[in-house]
């Protein structure tokens, strides 16, 4: 108790469990045949894990970076009962001290809360593109989209794939989207 190390190795726990839940549904929506294409064209299981696989969990990664940094950052229940020394008290403890039995200090209060916020507006700031990108992925719109972005980013790599079948793939993509609609029933 009244250690940082004491409480990181609680939201390592209860990350890392969060982070595979996530990272995993990801991961098996990736197609298989972007492994194939990259294989066929000489890439080994680390190439293609560099050079394929993480440019396309990218936004996977940096939404949960940004979710676990901001359960992390707000946590406050841990923190109250792990660490009771004022000098290690995380920021919403830190805020409690402000409130009370008898009486709440709103000006405090809501100064430390403008400071607080200041960190959490910067990491979103900095990665607010993948954010957005992370989110989006999921739908099936973008999911086509995306794949071929993943196509131009292989052709830049250090093995360089064949543009017939990168276009092949992309043709493969396409016609699979269209097989898979269904029209509405009326």
């Amino acid at each position: 108790t009244n250690t940082y190390f004491g409480l990181f190795y609680v939201y390592i726990g209860f990350g890392i469990s969060f982070g595979i839940l996530i990272l995993r549904g990801f991961f098996l929506g990736i197609p298989k045949d972007i492994d194939e294409a990259a294989y066929i064209d000489g890439a080994n299981k680390w190439q293609t894990f560099i050079h394929v696989i993480l440019p396309v969990a990218k936004p996977a990664i940096v939404t949960l970076l940004i979710s676990d940094f901001l359960s992390t950052w707000n946590e406050y229940l841990l923190a109250s009962v792990i660490i009771n020394d004022n000098n290690y008290k995380t920021v919403p403890v830190g805020l409690m001290t402000f409130v009370g039995e008898h009486g709440t200090d709103y000006g405090y209060l809501c100064a430390g809360v403008l400071i607080s916020v200041i960190p959490v507006m910067i990491v979103y700031l900095v990665f607010q593109k993948y954010f957005v990108e992370g989110m989006e992925v999921q739908s099936n719109h973008n999911q086509t989209n995306r794949r071929i972005t993943v196509c131009g980013r292989i052709t830049n790599s250090r093995f360089r794939i064949r543009r017939r079948s990168v276009i092949s793939f992309i043709r493969m993509q396409k016609m699979k989207q269209m097989t898979s609609l269904r029209l509405p029933m009326l």
